[in-house]
């Protein structure tokens, strides 16, 4: 049985729903009925698991005395929208499942669906509208003295073809991430219904990630998807020292930085990493697009975070271990993690208490911020070999150094069915780990405990390996990258590749919660052999 931490996160659910442009009022009645049923779906799967929910009116509703002791909420926003466009249902119904992001007919379909989609209009007299920036959420938060509740926008799009349930993988992503930045939300449920004869019916929703996640799930599933998403905390945002910058030189001859960028040019020709998802390509109104990225500070999402640890490279006020970590810039800021240049990585080091990082930049270029994974693949390695320096760590001369040299975060996944040798999987354990979203506290339990067993497999195994990785659910994949004390990291980097090259990726499988909990029926692709 799935579990989620010892936190109960209250649902909010708003009753009255935001209503795009083109929407039928004649549907209202049977949609706000359709509605109410799925709200009671959400409120009973809270409830079995000694949740409780409040219903609010509008994110503003002070009516009444409504107390909810949670630390942690889920806030369920309803959009209400019409029937898909003719042409969005022409592009849905014609996609090629092996059609790739390069294809022309790929980049077409997403344009027709940038154009024809419902998104929000700013105006000069609301120049930012709701739902835009998690505003409702984030107000409903603050109402209950929850700093960042999960925030979603449930939007009821009619799709009397099923378009929307049965969508190919290869699309599914793009068609959520268009939901986000059309609606301002990182998360969104799609509920795809059929209206007739004044009735409207809907069997479940498709719940969209800014990671890529994808999965459609009946609303008892949706339900203990967000008990469990809803119960995660985030991390903290990581540190900058401002006084410190890495000096040029030293980040020039880090044989470390010369690795990352070797594995940067690589990611993009074996398509590890997907191009970064451009605002510009999901949104058809140039003031929203303005909106999103000078308000939201938000123009890409660019996927996955590279790391890397090099025992030579000392910075002199900074480094504090007998090495320093090299950890990527956030996407945020434009880096992309195909092209890797010296002034898009940060050195970065853990917090005496292990519960934050401190980033510094290269002398001469802009600081931007760490990759919002830092916390859980710069301190878990560095923690463990404090608590265990003989179980943990690699003895290198006098010092205990980390044994894994890179670690890659990526949202696809290594089909584990045809593995060169030196590779090998550790298992996800889904009973303690059931979720796991960049920057929040599931990931950072998952990373420690993946770690700490690929560590451990790895020296049962000799220390002959080099390559061990761990699947997120839903999102992705961790790699952790061996080295032996007398090896260079360039050497190391170049092992690597050629073992990466003999791999099969494959996107990450979506796999409901309820198959998950059953081991006979959970996809084997993603269970370690």
């Amino acid at each position: 049985m799935i579990e989620a931490a010892d936190v109960r996160p209250g649902l909010v659910l708003i009753k009255n729903p935001q209503v795009m442009k083109g929407f039928r009022d004649g549907r209202r009645s049977a949609l706000d009925a359709l509605k109410r049923d799925i709200f009671d779906l959400l409120s009973e799967g809270f409830g079995n698991r000694g949740c409780q929910t409040i219903r609010l009116a509008a994110a503003d509703d002070r009516t009444g005395d409504k107390i909810l002791p949670a630390t942690h909420l889920a806030v369920v926003n309803p959009v209400f929208t019409g029937d898909l466009h003719p042409e969005v249902r022409a592009a849905l119904s014609s996609i090629d499942p092996s059609e790739t992001e390069e294809d022309l007919s790929f980049i077409k379909r997403r344009d027709t669906l940038a154009a024809r989609l419902p998104e929000i209009t700013p105006t000069i007299l609301k120049p930012i509208p709701t739902p835009f920036l998690r505003s409702i959420g984030r107000r409903v938060g603050k109402y209950f003295n929850v700093p960042e509740p999960y925030f979603i926008n449930m939007v009821f799009r009619g799709d009397q073809d099923h378009l929307i349930r049965d969508m190919a993988a290869n699309f599914a992503s793009h068609f959520g991430w268009m939901g986000m930045t059309k609606l301002g939300s990182t998360v969104v449920a799609d509920v795809p219904y059929d209206y007739s004869d004044g009735v409207a019916v809907a069997d479940g929703a498709r719940l969209c990630t800014l990671e890529g996640g994808n999965v459609f799930v009946p609303f008892e599933e949706l339900a203990e998807e967000l008990v469990l998403r809803a119960s995660t905390t985030e991390l903290p945002k990581s540190l900058t020292d401002e006084s410190l910058t890495i000096p040029a030189y030293l980040w020039q001859r880090s044989a470390v930085v010369q690795a990352l960028a070797m594995l940067s040019e690589f990611a993009g020709k074996k398509g590890l990493i997907h191009p970064p998802v451009l605002v510009d390509n999901y949104i058809h109104g140039e003031i929203l697009k303005a909106l999103v990225k000078n308000v939201a500070k938000f123009g890409q999402a660019a996927e996955g975070a590279y790391v890397g640890y090099d025992d030579d490279l000392l910075i002199p006020g900074f480094t504090n271990e007998p090495g320093t970590t090299v950890i990527t810039r956030s996407g945020q800021w434009g880096t992309v993690k195909t092209n890797i240049k010296q002034g898009d990585l940060n050195a970065a080091k853990p917090t005496k208490d292990f519960e934050n990082v401190v980033s510094i930049g290269m002398s001469g270029v802009e600081f931007r911020g760490s990759s919002v994974e830092a916390i859980e693949l710069v301190n878990t390695q560095l923690a463990l070999i404090a608590r265990d320096h003989a179980r943990f760590g690699l003895r290198k001369g006098f010092d205990w150094v980390p044994p894994i040299i890179f670690q890659l975060h990526l949202h696809n996944l290594i089909d584990h069915r045809y593995l060169p040798e030196k590779i090998f999987s550790i298992p996800w354990d889904v009973n303690n780990h059931p979720v796991g979203s960049c920057g929040k506290d599931s990931m950072k339990h998952l990373v420690e405990s993946a770690t700490a067993a690929a560590i451990d497999e790895w020296k049962k195994h000799g220390m002959v390996d080099r390559i061990a990785f761990t699947y997120i659910p839903n999102h992705g994949q961790i790699i952790f990258v061996f080295r032996t004390p007398d090896e260079e990291p360039v050497e190391v980097m170049r092992d690597t590749l050629g073992l990466l090259e003999k791999a099969t990726f494959i996107p990450t499988p979506m796999v409901r919660l309820a198959l998950a909990k059953d081991p006979d029926n959970y996809p084997k692709l993603s269970i370690a052999a």
